[in-house]
This record gives C-alpha cells, sequence and structure tokens, in this order.
C-alpha cells in the first residue's frame, strides 16, 4: 500500500489494483470506505446481513440506489427487500454497469412498481453470442489407406 495525503494506492505483486480516497476523521470516530464490489459475493450467499450491517447505507452506490433501497424496504417484505437489493448490487458487479442499472431500476420502479431483477438481468445481460457457421469437409478414407501404404511393414 502507497500512502498519500489524499488517496491510498493498493498493489498486489508489483501491479496497481486500486485507488481508495483517503479518510480522515476530525471527530474521533473511525471513518470506513466500504466499496459494495469488496462484500456482494458474502451478501449473495446471506442477503439478510444487508439489512442489519452497521454499514449498510456505505454500500449503496449512488443516491438512486438509496431511493430503491427505500421504496423496496417499504414496499416488499423483510427478505424479499434485501434479496432485491442484494441481487441488484451483484448485477452491478457482474454486468459493469452500476449507473445504468441504478437508473433503469429505480425507472422500473417508479413507473411500474415493479421490482423484477430478471428484467434487470434480461436488460443488461442479454448478450446474444455470435456462433460462427463453420464448414468440416471430412477426409476420405482412401486417404488414410493411402498413408498406411507408404508405411514400411
Amino acid at each position: 500500500m502507497r500512502l498519500f495525503d489524499a488517496k491510498l494506492e493498493l498493489w498486489c505483486a508489483g501491479e496497481y489494483t486500486l485507488t481508495l480516497t483517503r479518510l480522515f476523521s476530525s471527530s474521533g470516530i473511525r471513518q470506513c470506505n466500504i466499496h459494495y464490489q469488496h462484500v456482494i459475493e458474502s451478501l449473495v450467499k446471506q442477503p439478510r446481513a444487508f439489512r442489519f450491517a452497521k454499514w449498510r447505507d456505505d454500500l449503496l452506490p449512488s443516491e438512486d440506489y438509496r431511493h430503491i433501497w427505500q421504496h423496496a424496504n417499504t414496499q416488499l417484505p423483510a427478505d424479499d427487500a434485501c434479496k432485491y437489493i442484494v441481487g441488484l448490487l451483484h448485477l452491478a458487479k457482474k454486468a459493469n454497469c452500476k449507473d445504468a442499472l441504478g437508473r433503469y431500476a429505480l425507472a422500473q420502479i417508479e413507473q411500474a412498481g415493479r421490482f423484477s431483477l430478471t428484467d434487470c438481468q434480461q436488460r443488461l445481460l442479454n448478450v446474444i453470442p455470435i456462433i460462427p457457421s463453420l464448414r468440416i469437409q471430412q477426409h476420405a478414407l482412401s486417404d488414410y489407406q493411402a498413408l498406411l501404404a507408404k508405411v514400411p511393414a
């Protein structure tokens, strides 16, 4: 780790991996910088932990996600709300599009009142793979016979 006045640079085996903003506390309370990408894989296994995490609000990456959580928390049962927001954050990490996903999910909630992870996945992960058309020509058996004829017995 390289320490600077305003940032921390993380390096692993000589390769740069991440820069974090350095936090300073004036009131003696510990400051923390928690990013949802750091803990999302664990939260997927136990989504209810999101509800009771003391750094829950720090995990939400933008105001869109804060509004989404407020709507989900008031409109859905507790377990479903946790599963929805954790699934949304996990999708944001997988698709690497947290801003677009946040805007889409918030619009979906405000317009239709729907909380659908499936719709978000279809919109952002619906990549149709390009499968090349291959034409393979099988050799005639006589070609193999010709090779065997050249081999000394």
